[in-house]
């Protein structure tokens, strides 16, 4: 491990190798906090562009579905969704490739955002792995000594089993 890993920066877990439930929390939480961050600048943008009745650096009214999207986005990051951390990377790398085309060159920001979205993409992924491997642990412990898991799929509150 690294000293930054060893200290509880996520900007160290970022570039290393994810070995404990807390570096993918971290990952997890980091990524949330930056949707939110998104969220909160595209309402104050809006509403701006609202105000002047132009948009503003390509963010005008309609970027209100961004934002609403992107509150969905953070408070399933928070949740620790791998699915939605996938759809907020996927969604990120459309909207830098948008601001290319349509000629804001500034997308440095945009490009850190999608680096906290590729660290919430790897802590979800982990998280998922350690749930899964958990459940099937415990229901290897709970059933007969003939039957054994072979595979488990956690989806919300319904776990899907595969016994051998």
């Amino acid at each position: 491990m690294t000293k930054d890993t060893q200290s509880g920066s996520w900007l160290g877990d970022l570039i290393s190798r994810i070995e404990s439930h807390q570096q993918a929390m971290r990952l997890t939480r980091a990524a949330a906090w930056v949707a939110a961050a998104q969220a909160s600048l595209t309402f104050l943008v809006v509403i701006a562009a609202i105000v002047v009745h132009h948009a503003i650096a390509g963010i005008g009214a309609w970027s209100i579905i961004d934002f609403l999207l992107l509150g969905i986005m953070s408070w399933r990051l928070f949740r620790s969704s791998f699915t939605w951390a996938v759809f907020t990377a996927v969604y990120q790398t459309l909207n830098i490739f948008y601001f290319l085309g349509i000629g804001k060159h500034n997308v440095v920001v945009g490009v850190i955002f999608l680096v906290a979205y590729i660290g919430g993409v790897r802590g979800t992924w982990f998280l998922y792995h350690e749930r899964k491997s958990a459940i099937k642990q415990t229901l290897n412990d709970e059933l007969p000594d003939q039957a054994v898991v072979k595979d488990v799929v956690p989806t919300g509150g319904v776990v899907q089993t595969t016994l051998e």
